[in-house]
């Protein structure tokens, strides 16, 4: 199997849980009737308190309204944090039910509170303190995890959470009916049921094997299942209910022990089914290693390891690429099972590795697909130990020459664009060297036989002649720029450069041109002391030079324009142009910086343009290492900004 192969093997289950994650206004959640669950998260804004200092007092103030206009109003995994975080959302419904929200931060946290905004003050509904082992409502009932609810018709209710977890808080919530939740609780209950019966059926398979042939793997494979099994009833509280009801601290440790301890027999098995000791000593003290590790993450909650819990999810992520890799060496060696053993492997290390990387916050929780196709992946991967593989490799190729098709047709398409287009530019360029040509020599003709009755005409069409050679020169600098650009071939001269120095250089070339359209320049600079950068001064000069005009061209008489410098960080500035022209288009954004596209904008005092600047501009910033974007509303104007 090549790298390739094995590369779209891997992350085939992997990619399965990248979800879609939108961003809106905060907004009230209409609720209309009890069959719907409806997501809290997506319109939830979220407040970051970082000092611990926030009291309740403040929920209301300005201040504190003010951090959640700023906060950013998607749900994202909200990662390793020591911080409390805040979500405020409303909820308005048109009938009266008794309606739970549920999924908050994942299950496992450190300390939670609700607020209901009642007349402007907040009043708690629910709390929970992992640390106290406390929660506001009987935990041993069906509505553990949730917080209850009275929502009445017709009126709308601001509610305040705040969640604060060491470990990475992972935002997914749901409101639904009692009814509705319910249902999902005895849904959540049978999937697990079933999964647990599956793994105890593979654990008990696996001691079977153990006691007939005595290989150390086999036992490895059964404290592995009989582990997980653990790790899920913990996930979902019934082991809690069984066991320690209304104690959240112990269940809460004993999920990180089983979940760890899982990882590290896994790390064992795969260590000792492979033979690594003999086959691959190197490997084999590596598979010791991350197993170790991994017993470390399991017994953190006793000796208070779990405050770094980080470093143990790391942990996962080298342990489930240390399974990958070894197992696909297997593979390719051709050992015994290595076919079936790779995969189950795969399904097992990519969901581990899924959950670790949504434990770090580099993945946001995809909600419930989470956990049915983490759920599929895993009991495949011990259902399948014996069969599946040679039928999926063949389907592996025939999705492999399907992609391939799909992207050589992809690639065809694109390439008709780019050629359409073009052949569209050179229209556009042959008519724009045409007319200054065409002017350049009915002028000369002009004076060549002497068709001009005086000194002032003569003076008059050599302005002319000068004007349209500028325009065809021009052109064709834009023209060999971009073919350079296109090629790879432009080069920077990086040199320290005194950047405002240049900046007022180059408005000083330019203050005739706008005094022409009674137009004002205002260089404003936001710095402490001078500022001094590697730069290519002929191309960053090409790129202010270029924003610059355009700004003057596109302008109306009588306006102004700015030129704000400002510092970014300690090796980056940052440069705004500001106009009060035309502004942009919708559609002439989506085509701002492409190749060869004139936009919908016109000059105001009939200059020329070839329609290459911004492509060009934007090649040269990015040859800096830098960026470029637009801000712009039509009819108000636009603003450039430039990083480098």
């Amino acid at each position: 199997m090549s790298i390739q192969k094995t590369f779209i093997l891997s992350f085939l289950h992997f990619l399965l849980f990248l979800p879609s994650v939108f961003g809106t206004e905060l907004k009230t959640l209409e609720m209309t009737d009890e069959e719907n669950i409806y997501l809290i998260g997506s319109v939830a804004q979220i407040y970051e308190d970082k000092t611990n200092l926030l009291s309740i007092s403040d929920i209301n103030s300005k201040d504190y309204i003010e951090q959640f206009k700023k906060a950013p109003s998607n749900y994202p995994n909200l990662g390793v944090s020591n911080s409390t975080f805040w979500i405020r959302f409303k909820i308005k419904s048109e009938i009266s039910f008794r309606a739970f929200l549920f999924n908050i931060g994942y299950l496992f946290h450190d300390k939670i509170e609700m607020y209901q905004n009642v007349n402007g003050n907040p009043e708690q509904i629910f709390f929970s303190d992992i640390k106290m082992g406390t929660i506001s409502h009987d935990h041993d009932k069906r509505n553990r995890f949730a917080v209850p609810i009275e929502l009445k018709a017709g009126e709308e209710t601001e509610y305040y959470l705040s969640i604060k977890d060491h470990e990475g808080v992972t935002l997914f919530l749901e409101l639904s009916s009692e009814e509705n939740f319910l249902r999902r609780q005895s849904n959540e209950n049978l999937r697990v049921g079933i999964i647990a019966g599956i793994f105890l059926l593979a654990s008990a398979f696996s001691l079977v094997v153990f006691m007939r042939d005595k290989h150390i793997s086999y036992l490895y494979f059964f404290l592995l299942n009989l582990s997980f099994v653990l790790t899920l009833l913990c996930f979902n509280g019934n082991l809690q209910i069984l066991f320690w009801p209304g104690n959240l601290h112990l269940n809460h440790d004993f999920f990180i022990f089983s979940g760890f301890a899982t990882n590290a027999l896994s790390f064992l098995f795969t260590t000792y089914f492979l033979e690594l000791k003999v086959k691959s000593p190197k490997w084999y003290v590596a598979g010791i290693a991350v197993a170790f590790f991994m017993l470390l993450g399991a017994i953190s909650p006793l000796t208070g390891l779990d405050h770094f819990i980080v470093i143990f999810y790391i942990g996962q992520i080298i342990g489930s690429v240390f399974e990958l890799i070894v197992s696909f060496n297997s593979l390719k060696q051709g050992e015994k099972l290595s076919k079936y053993f790779f995969f189950t492997r795969l399904l097992f290390s990519t969901s581990i590795l899924s959950y670790a990387l949504i434990k770090l916050g580099i993945l946001p929780y995809p909600g419930p697909l989470f956990e049915a196709f983490g759920s599929a992946g895993i009991c495949i991967q011990v259902a399948l130990m014996t069969f599946v593989i040679s039928d999926y490799k063949y389907k592996s190729e025939i999705n492999k020459l399907a992609e391939e098709k799909n992207k050589e047709q992809q690639r065809n398409e694109e390439l008709f664009n780019a050629n359409k287009v073009k052949m569209e530019f050179i229209g556009m360029a042959s008519h724009d060297l045409k007319g200054p040509l065409r002017n350049i020599s009915v002028l000369a003709s002009f004076i060549e036989n002497k068709q001009v009755s005086s000194e002032v005409e003569v003076n008059h069409m050599a302005s002319m002649i000068r004007q349209s050679s500028e325009k065809l020169a021009n052109l064709v600098k834009d023209l060999l720029d971009n073919t350079a650009l296109e090629m790879g071939k432009l080069e920077l001269k990086l040199e320290e450069l005194d950047v405002l120095k240049c900046i007022h250089s180059i408005v000083e070339q330019y203050e005739l041109e706008a005094q022409r359209k009674k137009q004002t320049i205002e260089v404003i600079a936001k710095l402490d002391q001078k500022l001094v950068l590697k730069l290519d001064e002929i191309r960053f000069s090409q790129v202010i030079e270029n924003l610059l005009s355009n700004a003057i061209k596109f302008s109306p008489f009588d306006k102004r324009i700015w030129i704000v410098v400002s510092k970014a960080s300690n090796t980056t500035c940052r440069i705004e142009i500001r106009d009060e022209g035309p502004g942009f288009t919708e559609e002439d954004k989506q085509y701002l910086f492409n190749y060869y596209k004139k936009l919908s904008a016109k000059p105001t005092g009939k200059e020329s343009s070839s329609g290459l600047g911004l492509s060009i501009v934007k090649k040269i910033v990015e040859l800096h290492n830098g960026k470029i974007w637009l801000e712009s509303e039509e009819g108000k104007g636009a603003s450039f900004f430039v990083e480098v």
